[in-house]
């Protein structure tokens, strides 16, 4: 526990001269991040986020504000094994998983067999060997209890080690043996069933083995990238978790990494679809520049619906982190304005300065998500939204007679 406390502790220090140097950086056009190891590595070379602007026009007042933002939820620690998924994400964001010491400690805390139990003492292996291959607990499973640790979405784990770079190499131990991430993805593909969720399963799969988008599966059936993401196109826009913006999130990691091995017609209606949702989210932006659960049906107030009355302070955390990622990483012509994507920023800013640990844990993924957001946007040169951020915190300090 010492340990961990020094850890945390020289992560925030070195956060706060990080933050401290950036406007350094910016200015000499510097696009990188140290990772723990010393060796920096440019998110854009990671495929994480999209290519930066030129002649970067930092704020200084927005960039303290959101480091400020930021060290909240370092300072505050994963309590399940869901948690870490999303901890390594933003871990992920110093650097490539072979030269980040931080993220592979973190990754570790649930790969090794007794780190496993030091992190986790009441709950048996989330790792375990069905007649199919290898496999991880669901939160479905019957027998599951409240102690015991399990992925919230089929392939969550897979997608998670995909998008930070874990190598299909890494050794998993379990009570049952010890395997590879790989021989983990070839059972998932081998199982895979079309009507399962298929989002973390196509960010897993197309994040791998971009170039073999089409196998067969345990049961003879024909499966691709193709299909999958056809079945994603044809859900009502909101559907599914965190308000269906995991399809969102899925079609432009698609894009990104495995466009090839898509037709150009569904790569035309994946950008279609994500142009479609931009335009939406620029008529269902709340006044304090959040989205709601419910962003599709172009609700501009949550007033404006009675079912808004259940919608919590952290539901529209983790639904506005959950779109400016995808936000992030598709081409500026697929986003919503500047304008929009600048207020949404300075909701999550404000919303995470306001939070403690204890909010942070309740609702981890929410906070993580609006974490990883403000994290690229320091890490990455974009000047017209950053800039309208501080100008959008500038007319809120004017006095309204002021407001022309």
């Amino acid at each position: 526990m010492i340990s961990d406390r020094l850890r945390t502790t020289n992560r925030v220090a070195s956060l706060v001269v990080a933050m401290a140097v950036v406007g350094v950086a910016a200015t000499l056009g510097v696009k990188m991040w140290l990772g723990p190891s010393g060796l920096p590595k440019s998110p854009t070379e990671l495929g994480q986020i999209a290519p930066p602007s030129p002649n970067p026009i930092f704020a200084a007042e927005v960039k303290v504000s959101a480091a400020e933002a930021i060290t909240k939820y370092v300072v505050t620690q994963p309590l399940r094994a869901s948690d870490y998924f999303h901890r390594w994400r933003f871990e992920g964001l110093a650097g490539a998983f072979p030269a980040n010491l931080e993220l592979q400690r973190e990754v570790g805390r649930v790969l090794g067999q007794a780190d496993f139990r030091r992190t986790f003492p009441r709950s048996p292996p989330l790792f375990f060997r069905s007649p199919y291959g290898w496999d991880v607990r669901q939160r479905t499973a019957p027998n599951v209890q409240d102690h015991w640790e399990y992925e919230h979405h089929v392939d969550q784990f897979l997608a998670t080690c995909a998008e930070i770079g874990v190598p299909l190499g890494l050794s998993v131990e379990s009570n049952f043996g010890s395997f590879t991430v790989g021989e983990l993805l070839d059972a998932s593909r081998r199982s895979f069933d079309a009507s399962q969720e298929v989002c973390w399963s196509l960010v897993a799969f197309c994040g791998y083995l971009p170039d073999e988008p089409q196998w067969e599966n345990r049961f003879g059936e024909t499966c691709s990238y193709e299909s999958m993401a056809e079945a994603i196109l044809a859900l009502p826009l909101d559907s599914g978790s965190c308000g269906g913006i995991h399809k969102q999130l899925t079609l432009a990691f698609l894009l990104r990494h495995a466009s090839r091995s898509i037709s150009a017609d569904l790569r035309r209606r994946c950008e279609v679809y994500l142009s479609r949702s931009s335009r939406l989210l620029e008529s269902s932006q709340l006044p304090n520049g959040a989205w709601s659960p419910l962003w599709a049906n172009r609700v501009s107030t949550v007033t404006d619906n009675r079912a808004a009355e259940t919608i919590r302070g952290e539901d529209l955390v983790r639904i506005t982190g959950h779109q400016l990622e995808w936000i992030q990483i598709v081409p500026v012509s697929l986003r919503p304005s500047s304008v929009c994507v600048s207020h949404a920023l300075q909701f999550l800013i404000d919303a995470l300065k306001r939070s403690d640990s204890t909010t942070i844990q309740r609702d981890y993924c929410a906070y993580s998500h609006a974490a990883c957001v403000l994290q690229r946007a320091l890490l990455t040169d974009h000047p017209t939204v950053l800039a309208e951020v501080a100008r959008n915190s500038d007319e809120r300090m004017r006095p309204s007679r002021d407001r022309k």
